[in-house]
């Protein structure tokens, strides 16, 4: 074990030293070219003048120790995990029409952590050529791609060759797209076997000003046998015609859309079967401020395309309103309807009924009262009356600012679930959450400081349980320098013969320390659990790493390239949307402008601005837009959306697939993207361990729009959109606001 790490670090060296004199070669590009050499790398110099190129490199380090019951500890390893990950981007731009573009990611491993694989990971390549000045516009793309037809025939990342043609319209403005992949679902190149799971696609878009968006789409895949888990060889075919179209009606104005897919093949759980999936949704607004939406979806048991994102043996029905009060008040309502195993002998049904409210509830009134509140009804029943409760749930969420300069934020969590089932009972859960925010400033250094408690009760038949976890939390900066720390009691009380109480005390510090080229940090976590009966646990990890990063600008003269062609689709309904609110931008400005649309009654933290309102109409969870600003500038802009359960990763990746499709359909295909991980039972850790990237960016005058699940030192989970200047690497998963919390 001495002998492979020692030989690991001799590698890491070798690896920053090559990035190193990489990086001061091409930043020393510009300046050669100025001074005229007839060196012999001037013809290497001209080639690589115009070229934007960018990377970074970071060596980790991280100890692991357990002391106590190690099956109690979170972590499965002990002793020292490194790695050194790096990543090189470059970017040319030649005309408006004319852009090339190609990034390497990889590691070099000797962690359990970081991966499965020891040694050189190459993670990801990619290489993206755009020609829209020639005679057919077309893009290529190689490497990892990004393959999105639409969510019911293929949303997924795939390792393989994409080609794009968009000919030139005629005098009638109809826009085409014609667009082919190929490519398998791997998790790196170093193993890379495409006969494991390989798809082949085709899609034809037409943009026609008349008849609105229509396409065709094609998927056919191929999973070899799987003799472990006991499956043949698996082929299928997914077929299906899209529209969508905008009409206007008096004074509504109207979106309607709809897909037909028919899938064949095989899948899993059965061979040679034929199966149809259906969607159809109307959604729309007019003068009144009063916005609307109805869905409709069907999928047979036997529709189960590979990496499509919808959920098989499904009928669901949905019918949505909203209006926004002149104080920036939001209602909406909602009608549900899900039969699940619709086919089956033995179907579930679930109705659903809710109401919510959220944005400034005393907009102009002294106390400046702001939050959410939703609630809902449910009705759960099977057939064979197995399955048959109902649901009463309330959810309601208050912020306003405090004497003393504090801002105090409440919640209160109430449901019931009444079985109808012979033998069970009643299950009632009550939490109330009470937390502040406070401005803080020690020795130069500025920030905040939040105190909170959660407290939980839930009652059941033959249950009892009570949890108590106060929270402390800390963010501060000073220059170059950052720390953030979390603390953290979990008391559990089970008041039942089987129950066992635990008592867990967690710490996480992490400091970060930025100056040019080069950020160190520092991450400390540890956990002491003690259960009764039982022997307590002490777990504990202690991290270190350096970032080298570099940038090399490209040639001047260079021009920006531009998306070629039309959108994919007509453009959504939207009042605000996060690409207006581009960092840099007078907060003030700012602040009017989303006034102007109704948004009004944020709630105040030390240089960030919040509101409770909705930005992605479709999607029905919680949404916060947050303004982080400085010195009188917006910094970052952010759209918060939260999980309803994170207990189950289906449906968690079912939104979070939503909501990747909705910003698909409004910026584009992806720019960059990162996936690491499969979603399984422990989606929630594997996410606070790193082990499960998702991250989706787009680029925009001004900067990046990334979408993601980030990592955060209070393990909570959520997704985020966030518009920035710049990211810290895909790996470095704390990207999230930290200092806006639920």
């Amino acid at each position: 074990m001495t002998a492979q790490v020692s030989l690991f670090r001799r590698l890491s060296l070798v690896t920053m030293l090559f990035f190193l004199s990489l990086s001061s070669f091409f930043v020393s590009i510009p300046i050669l070219a100025e001074e005229g050499s007839e060196s012999p790398l001037s013809q290497t110099d001209n080639a690589l003048a115009s070229w934007h190129i960018s990377g970074s490199n970071t060596i980790r380090s991280e100890y692991y120790g357990v002391r106590g019951d190690p099956s109690a500890s979170p972590y499965s390893e002990e002793g020292m995990q490194t790695y050194d990950e790096f990543s090189l981007n470059l970017d040319r731009r030649m005309t408006p029409f004319d852009t090339w573009r190609g990034q390497v990611f990889g590691v070099l491993n000797d962690s359990d952590y970081r991966g499965s694989e020891n040694g050189f990971v190459p993670e990801r390549l990619n290489l993206f050529h755009e020609k829209g000045d020639a005679f057919l516009p077309h893009r290529v793309e190689a490497g990892d791609i990004y393959g999105f037809f639409s969510p019911r025939t293929l949303q997924r990342s795939l390792k393989g060759l994409q080609l794009e043609f968009q000919p030139i319209p005629g005098p009638s403005k109809r826009y085409h797209s014609i667009l082919f992949l190929t490519g398998a679902n791997q998790a790196s190149w170093r193993h890379f076997q495409p006969r494991d799971n390989y798809t082949n696609g085709f899609s034809y878009l037409l943009n026609d000003p008349v008849f609105g968006s229509l396409s065709l789409n094609f998927v056919h895949n191929d999973r070899k046998r799987d003799r472990g888990a006991g499956m043949p060889r698996r082929l299928q075919q997914v077929w299906s015609v899209a529209g969508e179209k905008i009409v206007s009606l008096g004074s509504q104005r109207l979106t309607v859309e709809g897909e037909a897919g028919h899938f064949s093949g095989d899948h899993d759980n059965a061979r040679n079967r034929d199966e149809n999936g259906i969607y159809f949704q109307v959604s729309g607004k007019g003068r009144l401020p009063f916005t609307y939406r109805f869905r409709f979806e069907q999928y047979g048991e036997h529709y189960q395309p590979e990496g499509a994102a919808v959920s098989s043996d499904r009928r669901s029905g949905e019918a949505h309103a909203g209006w926004r009060f002149a104080s920036g008040l939001q209602l909406r309502t909602r009608i549900q309807y899900f039969r699940d195993g619709y086919e089956s002998t033995n179907p579930t049904d679930t109705n659903t009924c809710g109401i919510s409210l959220s944005g400034p509830f005393l907009a102009g009134h002294v106390h400046n009262l702001s939050g959410s509140l939703d609630a809902f009804v449910q009705d759960v029943e099977n057939r064979d009356k197995t399955t048959d409760h109902v649901v009463k749930s309330m959810n309601m969420n208050l912020s306003r600012p405090l004497q003393g300069g504090w801002n105090g934020r409440l919640g209160l969590y109430w449901q019931n679930v009444d079985s109808q089932v012979a033998g069970t009972g009643d299950t009632t859960t009550k939490q109330v959450s009470i937390s502040a925010d406070h401005g803080l400033g020690v020795a130069g250094f500025k920030g905040s400081i939040t105190p909170g408690v959660v407290v939980r009760k839930s009652e059941g038949a033959s249950t009892e349980a009570l949890d108590i976890v106060p929270t402390l939390a800390l963010d501060m900066s000073r220059g170059p320098h950052s720390l953030r720390y979390n603390l953290g009691f979990n008391y559990q009380d089970r008041w039942f013969s089987s129950g066992t109480d635990i008592s867990c005390l967690s710490n996480n510090l992490s400091y970060r320390y930025a100056k040019g080229r080069n950020t160190f940090g520092v991450e400390l976590v540890s956990e002491h659990r003690n259960p009764d009966p039982g022997g307590p646990t002490t777990s504990y990890k202690a991290g270190i790493f350096w970032t080298y990063s570099f940038d090399k600008p490209a040639g001047k003269g260079k021009m920006a390239a531009m998306v070629m062609g039309p959108p994919s689709g007509p453009p959504p309904i939207v009042e605000v949307d996060l690409s207006e609110l581009m960092p840099g931008s007078g907060i003030r400005e700012v602040r009017e402008r989303l006034a102007g649309a109704g948004i009004r009654g944020a709630a105040e933290q030390p240089g960030i601005l919040i509101y409770e309102t909705r930005l992605l109409e479709e999607i029905e969870q919680r949404q916060r837009l947050v303004l982080v600003h400085e010195a009188g500038r917006l910094k970052k802009s952010a759209l918060i959306i939260e999980f309803d359960d994170v207990g189950r990763p289906e449906d968690m990746m079912e939104t979070f697939e939503r909501v990747r499709k909705l910003l698909i359909d409004r910026y584009g295909r992806p720019d960059n993207f990162f996936d690491r991980g499969e979603a399984g039972a422990r989606l929630a850790e594997d996410i606070n361990d790193s082990a499960f990237i998702r991250i989706t960016e787009w680029h925009r005058p001004g900067g990046i729009i990334r979408f993601g699940i980030p990592r955060r030192r209070d393990r909570e989970v959520r997704m985020e959109v966030q518009f920035a200047k710049e990211f810290p690497p895909v790996t470095e998963t704390l990207w999230s606001i930290e200092a806006v919390r639920q």
